[in-house]
């Protein structure tokens, strides 16, 4: 988000979140959901990487937390909640 232009490597990475998400959705059911909440864990893990190398502005992590965090117990409660 700060270099400009972006290199290659970079713009590759960020199309992976949607990969995950098409692979989960393939596999469906509780694991799908669980592939899809390992996928938000690897996109806050890179963004707080990129704060720390300065690919993204400091303050980008402190809005990936709650956000990843509310999108994660909504993962967790439908898969823990009934049947799929």
């Amino acid at each position: 988000m700060r270099e400009q232009p972006v290199p290659a490597a970079r713009l590759a990475i960020s199309t992976l979140p949607v990969l995950v998400g098409f692979v989960a959705l393939a596999i469906g059911g509780r694991s799908g959901l669980t592939v899809m909440a390992a996928g938000f864990l690897g996109a806050l893990a890179y963004d707080i990487y990129g704060a720390r190398r300065g690919f993204v502005p400091a303050w980008y992590p402190r809005l990936r937390w709650p956000l990843t965090g509310i999108a994660l117990i909504s993962l967790f409660g439908a898969i823990l909640g009934g049947p799929l």
